[in-house]
């Protein structure tokens, strides 16, 4: 079985909420809070050579409603570029094991991991 993998920042109360039941649970996870130690570009794009990037992207966020990327298609070094100068585009927050991502949080999907 994988290491689970945790990607967080430390304002979001979900993501808050996610970390303390892993934490409550007893589950031994990676974390990355990414607010505080942002992504550099070689880690966005080993990232995204294992995940599609647009399932990254938060269409809800201010910054995409900002930028007007809704009616855009974004090519991954399009979505590096943008995430590395607006890392709140991400959704938040995101657990990656086994070879799957599962961004937000739901105790149902993070009881199926730990």
């Amino acid at each position: 079985m994988s290491e689970l993998k945790f990607y967080w920042k430390s304002t979001c109360t979900t993501c808050r909420k996610a970390r303390s039941f892993l934490v409550d649970a007893g589950s031994i996870f990676h974390e990355r809070n990414y607010a505080k130690n942002p992504f550099t570009k070689p880690e966005l794009e080993a990232l995204f050579q294992q995940f599609d990037p647009s399932i990254f992207i938060n269409p809800k966020s201010q910054p995409f409603k900002a930028l007007g990327l809704a009616e855009k298609s974004l090519t991954k070094e399009e979505v590096i570029d943008l995430v590395l100068s607006e890392p709140n585009l991400l959704k938040r927050p995101f657990v990656i094991k086994d070879g799957k991502v599962i961004f937000g949080f739901s105790e149902q999907e993070y009881q199926k991991l730990i």
